[in-house]
């Protein structure tokens, strides 16, 4: 049975207009010692990750106001589990994230 309008999806689409894979990231909130996964996602790169990372940990600070002050924060792992970006739960001051992105 043909799909609608003849279109055709396959696992090839999901890559970038370079060709190269989509990686996927996973995305956990961190109290103390424990990880706590928040789910994954397919992202066209790192930067992307750390936009949604940032946007979590401030739905976080909202919707959960007992992890603030707590030293929580959300960190981004890649598909092999390599940790590469955190960023704390608690608000962080417009002009310290600035700064924070350049490392």
């Amino acid at each position: 049975m043909r799909e609608p309008g003849g279109l055709r999806l396959d696992s090839r689409q999901l890559e970038t207009w370079q060709g190269a894979p989509m990686p996927y990231f996973n995305f956990d909130l961190v109290i103390g010692e424990d990880f706590k996964n928040q789910g994954g996602m397919i992202l066209e790169d790192t930067e992307n990750a750390i936009d949604k990372a940032d946007s979590l940990a401030s739905e976080l600070c909202i919707v959960r106001p007992e992890l603030r002050s707590r030293g929580c924060a959300v960190r981004v792992t890649d598909g092999d589990s390599n940790e590469f970006y955190r960023t704390p739960v608690d608000p962080v001051p417009s002009w310290l994230k600035s700064s924070r992105r350049t490392r």
